[in-house]
């Protein structure tokens, strides 16, 4: 019997897709090729360093035979599902609302996303990842870029301590910042990936400490401890109360930041409201 031509190809995608990547991160679903989920990691020095977005791909039996050629490599072969992937992440950058038709820069927005994403393209992420492979993953990005992630929130904190309040075009409701609620739940992530790793919680020192993350990566196979030693000599992670002020956790929405202006339809690195979902469906049909 032949194969059918969509079974071949997502086959030999699937072999690029699951090589290590620092754009992005793919698992398929119980070998099934047909579907799968992707976290695609955020640039660094935008808006959404260290944060993530993720995807989810359902392959239509007429794959790869759909009309979009703008993926289409220099050699004539296609490979939509990476395309796919590097070209939302292209879309993440420090100015999301102008990616929105006949939209210009938005400052105001570009602060909201930056704060809000910590919570709904991160530790929304975290705590509602239910496979292992997603949760494995999840727990490596915190561990390793943990004390690159508490000094962003701190240096952040200390640029927006004049903020009372955050705003976006496409809320009405005004959001307050609670840094240090932010900081306590990020802390608490860290520690959660640390202790899956068979780590224990050490002295705070800042990302500068002459220490190493090294007994964070014992139980990973060789290649994946060597990765991280390569990426994160001497560092040390601040798990200890870095703020003035205990305050509750941020009262934001459960909502993914990637979503649809109500006025085009375009899709953007922007709140969705009337999505619930923590990631977007990504349907070739």
């Amino acid at each position: 019997m032949t194969t059918p031509l969509h079974i071949k190809r997502m086959t030999r995608e699937r072999e690029i897709l699951e090589k290590e990547n620092p754009d992005y991160f793919v698992h398929f679903q119980d070998n099934h090729l047909l579907n799968f989920e992707a976290y695609i990691l955020g640039p660094d020095d935008t808006l959404y360093q260290h944060k993530l977005v993720k995807l989810c791909f359902k392959i239509p039996e007429r794959y790869p035979l759909v009309s979009l050629h703008i993926f289409g490599t220099v050699d004539g072969r296609f490979l939509l599902t990476h395309a796919v992937l590097i070209t939302i992440r292209s879309l993440l950058d420090n100015e999301p609302y102008k990616h929105e038709p006949q939209r210009d820069n938005n400052p105001a927005f570009n602060n909201f996303v930056q704060y809000m994403a910590w919570r709904c393209l991160l530790l929304d992420y975290i705590r509602r990842e239910t496979t292992v492979p997603g949760k494995t993953f999840l727990q490596r990005h915190v561990r390793e870029r943990a004390p690159k992630i508490l000094d962003e929130l701190l240096r952040q904190q200390a640029a927006n301590s004049h903020v009372t309040q955050l705003t976006s075009p496409y809320d009405s409701r005004p959001k307050k910042p609670d840094y240090p609620g932010l900081l306590r739940d990020m802390k608490a992530a860290i520690s959660d990936a640390l202790s899956a790793s068979g780590s224990t919680k050490r002295p705070l020192e800042s990302s500068q400490a002459p220490k190493s993350l090294d007994a964070a990566s014992d139980d990973l196979p060789q290649h994946e401890q060597k990765r991280n030693k390569k990426q994160h000599p001497g560092q040390v992670i601040d798990l200890e109360d870095t703020t003035t002020a205990s305050s509750s956790s941020s009262a934001v929405p459960d909502k993914p930041l990637i979503g649809k202006s109500p006025n085009s339809g375009a899709s953007s690195a922007v709140p969705n409201h009337a999505d619930g979902k923590p990631y977007e469906v990504i349907d070739l049909t």
